[in-house]
This record gives C-alpha cells, structure tokens and sequence, in this order.
C-alpha cells in the first residue's frame, strides 16, 4: 500500500484483511518514488496522525504480521480496533502491544471496542494499563489461550464481553464495572 495512502484525511474506516504485508511496510513508502504522483507530494508532511476522521480500523487475519503496525498508535481518534486471527504474533508480543496501546494517551483512553479474538493471547497487560481504557464498552478475544484475567477495575464499563474458548481459572472481583445496559457476556467453553 503507498505512502499516498496517508492523503486520505477524511476517511473513517479501513478494512485490512487477509493481507501479505508486514507490520513495518502499511503505507511507509511510496509505490513509485520516481513517479510524477510521489514527485508531486513528496514535500507534503505526510502521517497517519493526519487521519483525524480515522475511527473504525480492521486489521483482520493478516498471517505476516508479528506485532501491531506503529501507525496504529498515530491514529488520533480511534474508537474501534479489531486485531483478530493474526496467528503471526506471538502472545508475549500481543500482551506487550496491548500494554502500549492502554498506555498511549492518544489512542488508549479514546478506544471503545476491541476485537482481539482467534490470537495467541495468553496473558493480560498489567491492570493499571487495563484501567487505563476508560472508554471501552466492546471487548472479545474468544479463541485465546487466556488463564488469568486481570482487573480494568470499576471506572472501566463494559456493556458486551465475549471470553469464550480460552483457559480461564479465576475472574478478579474488581475484574470492571458493568453498565446499566450489560448486552453480552460470555465465558463459555473454559
């Protein structure tokens, strides 16, 4: 995908899946760096923080991907992550991503849902990261190798949570706060 892609300012959503790209190449060069196109906008500051409508990202069953690509945490209002069936990223690297993306201001604390289902997940980032989400309402990672879960704690309100099909041994007490409004919450096949 070329770096063009970064001129997109008002697009909303994207749909990456089943793609061969790696995590370090989603639009960091251009195409044809010798074309009249790139020559055009090669002055042109481009970034992914520039995508200031970008809410909705799709990075679906990707098998080369090995970790979260850097432009996610650019991305300055997004609502909605789905990383599911990335089978390329180890579960130590899938905890280590999530830990950042709790932890990074800009996109951690504006995050409402988050798909992470059919991964290596075995493991939760530290609680005080978790609690960090303060926005999120949306959470599944069904088909993980999760045992432990920890606490988002009460400021964290969760309307739809499907665990499914993952190991789990205990819920934490304090493990978040429902809302009015629980729609979903499933902890089958443990």
């Amino acid at each position: 995908i070329s770096k063009a892609f970064q001129r997109l300012t008002k697009l909303q959503t994207i749909y990456f899946a089943k793609s061969p790209f790696t995590y370090e190449n989603i639009a960091a060069d251009w195409e044809d760096a010798d074309s009249e196109y790139a020559k055009q906008y090669a002055d042109e500051e481009l970034s992914w923080s520039n995508l200031t409508k970008l809410t909705d990202l799709e990075l679906y069953n990707c098998p080369n991907l090995t970790q979260i690509p850097e432009f996610i945490y650019d991305l300055p209002e997004l609502q909605l992550l789905n990383i599911a069936c990335n089978k390329g990223i180890s579960g130590d690297q899938l905890t280590a991503d999530w830990q950042r993306l709790a932890d990074d201001e800009d996109t951690g604390q504006k995050i409402q849902i988050l798909y992470m289902g059919y991964n290596n997940l075995e493991r939760f980032p530290e609680s005080a990261s978790l609690q960090e989400m303060v926005k999120l309402g949306i959470l599944e990672w069904v088909h993980n190798n999760v045992k432990q879960l920890l606490a988002f704690g009460t400021n964290v309100k969760l309307t739809d949570i499907k665990l499914s099909y993952n190991q789990i041994e205990k819920i934490p007490e304090n493990f978040c706060a429902f809302s009015g409004k629980v729609e979903y919450l499933g902890f089958n096949h443990y």
